[in-house]
């Protein structure tokens, strides 16, 4: 089967079309035909080298980690799921294996969930690392009715999805974007929108109870002066200096630091995909490329360089 992959960290120019070798399922395991797979920034910080605690050192590596598809094949001890179920769900970023940019990948049953039908296949695979990491993120903020909240990146990928999930919870939202973004986040609902090329977000001289850095672009200690007393801001990208935050703030500090560690699972896919189902949430697609290297490579110029409105897509035939 092709797959993308590559065999050093560096540029775009690492990314290579390969033939390797179609998975094959083991316990609890089954292999899914991709229908669609999805780009975040985790794919290209991994490419570039610097994710190496989490992801090693060992190559060949694939990239994609969210997807959709069709079940080709089940291992022994898979329950629920059988061939032709149409599928999304999340692989782990950091293991070894092609990846989800590839015609075929393999995942654990506990990765993975019936696709809502209402969803193309391109909308279910921009849902989850988004839709969960959304999810999360509000509860770490302790997000409830009347709650202050300030959205930084709220037109990317997360951002459209924590948007509606805020206002669902009874929230005042803020959001921060730029550009054609500015239309968007208010059809979704938010309250006020800050143009981030005509105003500082990090001048505005109002208080929140959580400030969520969703494009992770700043720290705890540039936005502690938009925090309540008790306020808690949250940074999507765990890093050195992320998590040493999360840990001065949980010693000295009534405002908290949070670092979001997704922790994907087939609960919190079902909860997601039963909000997709009836409306309350709908991932958003930016745009579609076929799987040729050129188009791949672009993929990830793209969300290196930032200022993507929606997600962005690779989608396969059905055969």
């Amino acid at each position: 089967m092709r797959a993308v992959t590559y065999t050093q960290f560096g540029g775009t120019e690492v990314l290579r079309i390969s033939d390797v070798a179609d998975p094959v399922a083991g316990r609890g395991e089954l292999v899914a035909r991709v229908r669609a797979a999805s780009m975040n920034p985790l794919d290209w910080k991994i490419r570039a080298g610097t994710m190496n605690l989490l992801a090693g050192k060992r190559f060949p590596k694939g990239t994609g980690f969210d997807f959709s598809g069709v079940v080709e094949s089940c291992g022994p001890e898979v329950v629920g799921l059988k061939p032709g179920d149409e599928i999304f769900g999340q692989l782990s970023p950091f293991a070894l294996g092609s990846g989800t940019f590839a015609e075929k990948c393999i995942a654990r049953t506990t990765q993975v969930v019936l696709k809502p039908a209402a969803l193309s296949f391109a909308e279910a695979a921009a849902a989850p690392c988004a839709g969960m990491s959304a999810l999360q993120s509000l509860r770490h903020c302790q997000i409830g009715q009347g709650s202050r909240v300030l959205l930084i990146g709220a037109s990317g990928g997360l951002g459209l999805f924590a948007i509606p999930m805020a206002k669902r919870l009874g929230a005042q939202v803020t959001a921060v974007c730029s550009g054609q973004g500015i239309d968007l986040v208010r059809r979704l609902g938010a309250d006020v929108v800050i143009d981030r090329q005509k105003a500082n977000p990090l001048a505005l001289g109002q208080e929140y109870d959580a400030v969520l850095d969703l494009a992770a672009v700043s720290t705890f200690f540039a936005c502690r002066h938009l925090l309540a007393p008790r306020g808690i801001y949250l940074n999507t990208m765990p890093g050195a200096g992320t998590l040493w935050s999360q840990c001065w703030t949980a010693l000295f500090s009534a405002r908290k630091a949070r670092v979001l560690m997704l922790k994907p699972s087939a609960r919190a896919l079902e909860e997601l995909g039963a909000m997709m189902a009836i409306g309350e949430v709908r991932p958003r697609v930016g745009r579609i490329f076929p799987l040729d290297v050129d188009s791949v490579r672009e993929m990830h110029r793209l969300s290196q360089d930032g200022h993507v409105l929606g997600k962005l897509v690779l989608e396969l035939p059905a055969n």
